[in-house]
């Protein structure tokens, strides 16, 4: 099995790595810990160590975060929290090719002390912008393109004239990736075609003119597999048995898109909470952590039953005897 240095990128001279080289236990308990001597080896990692500022594809995305911080922080960290709104600058766009791209970033501002909270926010629901949009959105940024959005709808001609309020953070949101030790990028800034290879290669990227009928290619394969395994779970019922076709036949229109499999387990969390009242959650069984923190912390808690076994199942049971037994008095 191949080995990579402590903090090299995982596959190494890409600036989107799908991981990073934790070769030993002592690196991957620095990592969780946040230790200098692994932090600052890394290459890439996203979202960066230390930020002042977490950026979201919505609005309400930007705002949860901070009710997410201001909910769980300490007084004196919970405050001063903002958000800055960007929009493009219609005026200057010039590729015919934006106008299928969502162009809109808001980014949430908060106390530096704080990040540990903003970074649990950005884990758990997997709200964050994925690496690529913000090295697009961070060029549109940089050419001007990309400018905040002023109270009254409208743009501005330059990030400097925005609100006082919002300068200080906005200079950081705008520096902050000078920091970055990205081998990667001088690997590959000054040789464009192999930069385009690697993308296209190992990122399958598309012509962005492409991009809804990916989706509804997407969206059809997922329903299509549903509907085969649910065909192929029914084929040893009875021939009484009424079949899965028969009343749930599942069509491209029925699947929903999310940026990462955390965020549709979020949102599939939040629906639930929204359509049948702020009911306490039940894990049976050990899940991914952050799919156990999402119904820790978003909601009013979570049985965890983590063992998965007989014995938890029976305490399953009892619970749910009483809960029916109070909800009939």
């Amino acid at each position: 099995m191949p080995t990579f240095p402590l903090g090299q990128s995982i596959p190494p001279d890409t600036d989107h790595a799908i991981s990073v080289s934790l070769p030993t236990w002592e690196s991957n308990v620095g990592y969780e810990e946040g230790q200098e001597w692994v932090v600052k080896n890394l290459t890439t990692g996203y979202p960066r160590p230390g930020q002042r500022a977490m950026l979201f594809a919505t609005a309400r995305a930007a705002a949860r975060c901070l009710d997410y911080i201001e909910q769980y922080a300490m007084p004196a960290i919970a405050a001063p929290t903002n958000s800055l709104d960007f929009a493009v600058d219609a005026s200057k766009l010039t590729s015919r090719l934006t106008k299928h791209l969502p162009l809109n970033l808001h980014a949430a501002f908060f106390h530096h002390e704080a990040y540990p909270l903003a970074k649990q926010y950005w884990q758990h629901t997997g709200d964050g912008i994925s690496s690529r949009r913000a090295e697009f959105l961070h060029n549109l940024l940089k050419h001007r393109t990309l400018v905040p959005r002023q109270l009254d709808d409208k743009t501005q001609t330059s990030p400097q004239k925005g609100p006082r309020r919002y300068q200080k953070s906005a200079y950081f949101f705008r520096t902050a990736s000078a920091d970055v030790n990205s081998s990667a990028s001088r690997h590959c800034e000054n040789n464009a075609d192999v930069y385009r290879f690697l993308e296209e290669r190992f990122g399958r990227n598309l012509d962005p003119g492409l991009v809804e009928q990916a989706k509804v290619a997407i969206r059809r394969r997922i329903a299509g597999s549903l509907a085969n395994s649910c065909n192929r779970d029914t084929q040893n019922l009875p021939s009484s048995s009424e079949s899965f076709e028969d009343h749930q036949a599942v069509e491209e229109t029925d699947v929903f898109l999310f940026p990462s499999g955390m965020n549709a387990i979020f949102h599939v969390h939040r629906t639930l909470l929204e359509a049948f009242g702020q009911l306490q959650s039940v894990n049976y069984g050990f899940p991914y952590v952050d799919t156990l923190k999402i119904l820790q912390k978003f909601g009013p808690g979570c049985l965890f039953l983590g063992r998965g076994s007989s014995d938890d199942l029976d305490d399953l049971e009892t619970l749910l005897r009483s809960a029916h037994t109070q909800a009939g008095r």
